[in-house]
């Protein structure tokens, strides 16, 4: 789990400090059309990701406060998922389907 919170930190922290440094190239339209096929991938992603929501749940005796739990699970998720998503789309031109690439890149963080 903190591969993935790391994971997840550094491609934030290393979009905000190109962003910072002026470097961002991304200019996003209001709306497309034709970006709406990459966003039923996405959602698929997405739901992919919260496969693991009953084995969290089944040991949980006390299911009183289940969810205030699962509030608070899925806002962690999309604050994660609004910040990669934003840092990425005002930090980069073109986004790959694999978004680390773009991050991870030696030419993008040569610093």
């Amino acid at each position: 789990m903190f591969y993935l919170f790391g994971a997840f930190g550094m491609m934030i922290v290393l979009a905000v400090i190109r962003i910072s440094k002026k470097q961002g190239q991304g200019r996003p339209s209001v709306a497309s059309i034709g970006g709406v096929p990459n966003l039923f991938g996405v959602c698929v992603y997405a739901f992919l990701s919260h496969h693991s929501l009953p084995s969290l749940i089944t040991p949980i005796r006390n299911k009183s406060k289940l969810y205030n739990l699962l509030a608070a699970d899925y806002l962690l998720i999309l604050l994660f998922y609004v910040l990669v998503s934003f840092t990425g789309i005002y930090a980069f031109q073109e986004i790959d389907d694999l978004y680390t690439l773009n991050v991870f890149q030696p030419d993008v963080c040569d610093e």
